[in-house]
Protein backbone atom coordinates (compact mmCIF):
# COMPACT_ATOMS: atom_id res chain seq x y z
CA UNK A 1 0.00 0.00 0.00
CA UNK A 2 1.16 3.51 -0.84
CA UNK A 3 1.65 6.30 1.40
CA UNK A 4 -0.28 8.61 -0.75
CA UNK A 5 -3.43 5.35 -0.76
CA UNK A 6 -2.54 5.44 3.22
CA UNK A 7 -3.37 9.31 3.44
CA UNK A 8 -6.24 9.15 1.09
CA UNK A 9 -7.54 6.41 3.63
CA UNK A 10 -6.65 8.44 6.61
CA UNK A 11 -8.25 11.96 5.54
CA UNK A 12 -11.39 10.02 4.90
CA UNK A 13 -11.82 8.67 8.42
CA UNK A 14 -10.52 12.19 9.85
CA UNK A 15 -13.72 14.10 7.94
CA UNK A 16 -15.83 10.97 8.70
CA UNK A 17 -15.09 11.26 12.81
CA UNK A 18 -15.12 15.08 13.09
CA UNK A 19 -18.37 14.93 10.84
CA UNK A 20 -16.63 17.76 8.55
CA UNK A 21 -16.95 18.12 4.95
CA UNK A 22 -13.44 18.59 4.40
CA UNK A 23 -9.57 19.74 5.75
CA UNK A 24 -6.88 21.00 5.01
CA UNK A 25 -3.12 19.46 5.24
CA UNK A 26 -2.36 21.56 8.23
CA UNK A 27 -5.94 21.05 9.87
CA UNK A 28 -5.67 20.34 13.83
CA UNK A 29 -7.46 17.21 14.81
CA UNK A 30 -8.63 18.93 18.18
CA UNK A 31 -9.28 22.46 17.03
CA UNK A 32 -11.24 21.02 14.31
CA UNK A 33 -13.80 19.28 17.08
CA UNK A 34 -11.89 16.37 18.00
CA UNK A 35 -11.18 15.36 21.60
CA UNK A 36 -9.92 11.96 23.05
CA UNK A 37 -13.03 9.98 22.39
CA UNK A 38 -13.30 10.49 18.64
CA UNK A 39 -8.84 10.09 18.68
CA UNK A 40 -10.31 6.06 20.08
CA UNK A 41 -12.69 6.20 17.03
CA UNK A 42 -10.45 7.46 14.91
CA UNK A 43 -7.47 5.00 15.43
CA UNK A 44 -9.69 1.81 15.98
CA UNK A 45 -11.40 2.78 12.14
CA UNK A 46 -7.92 3.08 11.05
CA UNK A 47 -6.82 0.18 12.56
CA UNK A 48 -10.01 -1.96 10.76
CA UNK A 49 -9.26 -0.32 7.60
CA UNK A 50 -5.34 -0.71 7.23
CA UNK A 51 -5.13 -4.31 9.57
CA UNK A 52 -2.16 -2.02 12.00
CA UNK A 53 -2.35 -1.05 15.19
CA UNK A 54 -2.42 2.55 15.62
CA UNK A 55 -1.66 3.98 18.95
CA UNK A 56 -4.21 6.41 20.42
CA UNK A 57 -1.07 8.70 21.98
CA UNK A 58 0.02 9.31 17.95
CA UNK A 59 -2.90 11.91 17.21
CA UNK A 60 -2.02 13.82 20.25
CA UNK A 61 1.77 13.94 19.57
CA UNK A 62 0.88 14.60 15.87
CA UNK A 63 -2.23 16.65 15.89
CA UNK A 64 -2.20 17.96 12.34
CA UNK A 65 -3.46 16.00 8.97
CA UNK A 66 -0.02 15.57 6.95
CA UNK A 67 1.73 15.40 9.74
CA UNK A 68 -0.41 12.19 11.11
CA UNK A 69 -1.06 10.77 7.55
CA UNK A 70 2.62 10.35 7.21
CA UNK A 71 2.97 8.81 10.39
CA UNK A 72 0.15 6.43 10.22
CA UNK A 73 2.22 5.45 6.67
CA UNK A 74 5.17 4.74 8.37
CA UNK A 75 3.08 2.23 11.06
CA UNK A 76 1.81 0.25 7.61
CA UNK A 77 5.24 0.17 6.18
CA UNK A 78 6.76 -1.16 9.21
CA UNK A 79 4.01 -3.98 9.83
Amino acid sequence: MTDAHVAEIVRKRWLEVLEIPKAAGDDDFFLSGGHSLLAVRLTTALREDLGVRIPVSAIFQTRRLDGYAERVAGLVSAA
